[in-house]
């Protein structure tokens, strides 16, 4: 009960595993918390991290190694606070625009479609929709909200489809963790990824850009939904976003052009 009420104010999985873990054990180290939540310590640790940046966990030196405790749990009020404040920005976001978006309507271009489905079966129907894309797909995904959702098979057999049997080709851009590097199937001439070391707002839901088309997906179990933006001008210009996210995304010999630098500097 308690993680599933953790996961509807917009924790993933194992975020809630963690911090329930912790709120039980009090200060631990990683290994501990791995060992209570029963997940790899190479998962642990991003989370961590996340949780941290969230304000929902803090960290402490002793004897050299790293504890990481729940200190105060008014901290889910504030992290609900926030999560209302930035929808109440994104609010006033879309009342700013409506305006321009009807100046639009009438103009010789084809007018924007906007479809909005619920559900796992939402997710299906908008990825699925990319399968009929006549050239190549633009993602940027969150392989961590794949990971932790109710849609794996899914999302492979998705996979499955576009490299053996429709040969779409895709570049994508992740977040640069182990998890990613080894669920994505780098290894055929049909997907190209990049990835990126900090950047954890560019993952909040899963992008796909193709045709004249944008699908937006959350995978997140119980806030499934999807959407696909029917708009070639719209299309036009994520696609332009995504090329110049994927230039500052460089990956050279499966490693980071930050850790490319660091290396560099070294020598």
């Amino acid at each position: 009960m308690l993680k599933e009420t953790l996961c509807q104010i917009g924790f993933t999985h194992n975020e809630a595993k963690i911090f329930i873990a912790l709120v039980e054990l009090g200060p631990q180290p990683a290994n501990i918390i791995s060992r209570k939540t029963g997940l790899k310590r190479t998962t642990v640790y991003p989370i961590i991290k996340n949780l941290e940046k969230k304000s929902l966990i803090s960290s402490f030196l002793k004897d050299g190694v790293a504890f990481f405790s729940v200190n105060n749990l008014k901290n889910l009020l504030e992290y609900v606070g926030r999560k209302r404040r930035l929808l109440d920005h994104h609010r006033d976001f879309v009342l700013d625009i409506l305006p321009r978006m009807e100046l639009l309507r009438g103009k010789s271009f084809m007018q924007p479609r906007v479809h909005f489905f619920e559900g796992k079966a939402g997710v299906e129907n908008v990825m699925n929709d990319s399968l009929d894309s006549s050239g190549p797909i633009y993602c940027i995904t969150s392989i961590e909200k794949w990971l932790n959702s109710d849609l794996q098979d899914f999302v492979q057999n998705y996979t499955d489809i576009r490299l053996f049997d429709k040969k779409i080709p895709l570049q994508g851009i992740a977040q640069d963790t182990e998890e990613a590097r080894r669920f994505l199937n780098l290894d055929n001439p049909f997907t190209s990824f990049r990835f990126v070391d900090d950047a954890d707002d560019l993952f909040d839901n899963i992008t796909n850009i193709y045709d004249n088309k944008v699908a937006i997906v959350c995978p997140e179990r119980d806030y499934e939904f999807g959407v696909l933006i029917e708009s070639e001008e719209f299309a036009k210009t994520q696609k332009s976003i995504f090329k110049l996210a994927w230039k500052g995304a460089l990956v050279q010999n499966g490693e980071s052009k930050n850790k490319d630098r660091k290396r560099k500097r070294k020598a």
